[in-house]
């Protein structure tokens, strides 16, 4: 696995196994040799309550090196609806093909509630994504080469504060709670992120199937990072180095250590959701 700083460091460049999440704000020159990936800085400007400037973001896309790219993700949309988000993702997916990189979806909450026939015709989400584990060709993969696991926070649907009475027939699938939520307000489920979900890890689990990398976004712990390696992701980004990076990197470089100590015992796609 290879772990993606959100600062670019040359002690950190030096590591085998760390690489760097380059931005348009960011204004850094990657280190020679070094593994990265292209943001797009959609979600600073969501942060900020900016418009995402797509003419901006392609101009600055179009200077940066193509060697040891990982991939370029194509604009997301936080806090909408993951069909929204979809939508607004896939026309960029072509235009970063065309200037010669490796294209990333960003998976929004609930990515996995989208199908071939839904992206396709209509949003009504009625058939689940399943069956699409082993499609050997659809609409849908063939868009776009790495799946990247986003997300904020959802309703985990269970834990100590579920109320029954207060849980919706058929389950509670409240999306995009408020950061820093520590239980659903619809029916006072435990909080999760979406990336920890059976829903997002049976996404990574069909992207790998079907022969594309997977990138999991905010990895910064250790039981994060190994929940990724199980379901299957090849790299991950965290700003672990961005704040103490002398305490922090032997930290990574640690994980790093460990995941490859115990690849060989690791039972991909087991208990990914424990």
């Amino acid at each position: 696995m290879i772990y993606l700083s959100g600062q670019v460091q040359e002690a950190a460049a030096r590591v085998p196994g760390i690489g760097f999440m380059v931005s348009p704000e960011m204004g850094n020159r990657i280190p020679t040799g070094s593994p990265f990936a292209l943001d797009n800085g959609a979600y600073g400007c969501y942060l900020r309550g900016e418009t995402f400037d797509c003419d901006r973001w392609l101009r600055w896309l179009a200077k940066q090196p193509r060697e040891g790219c990982l991939f370029a993700a194509a604009p997301d949309l936080m806090g909408h609806d993951c069909w929204e988000s979809f939508e607004f993702s896939y026309p960029h997916l072509e235009r970063i093909r065309s200037l010669g990189f490796r294209a990333a979806l960003v998976a929004q909450d609930s990515f996995e509630t989208i199908d071939d026939t839904n992206w396709k015709e209509d949003d009504s989400f009625e058939t689940p994504f399943e069956h699409l584990l082993y499609a050997a060709d659809d609409g849908f993969s063939d868009s776009f080469d790495t799946l990247f696991i986003g997300g904020g926070l959802v309703c985990a649907d269970e834990g100590p504060g579920l109320d029954q009475a207060r849980r919706p027939s058929g389950g509670c699938d409240c999306r995009q709670l408020e950061q820093g939520s520590r239980n659903c307000p619809v029916c006072g489920a435990d909080a999760v992120e979406w990336k920890e979900s059976d829903g997002a890890l049976l996404m990574a689990r069909w992207a790998v199937v079907s022969g594309k990398t997977v990138h999991m976004g905010r990895v910064n712990s250790w039981r994060r990072m190994l929940l990724a390696a199980r379901a299957g992701v090849s790299s991950v980004d965290g700003r672990m180095l961005c704040y103490g990076p002398d305490v922090n990197l032997p930290i990574v470089e640690g994980w790093l250590r460990r995941l490859d100590g115990e690849a060989a015992q690791m039972d991909l796609f087991g208990e990914v959701a424990a």
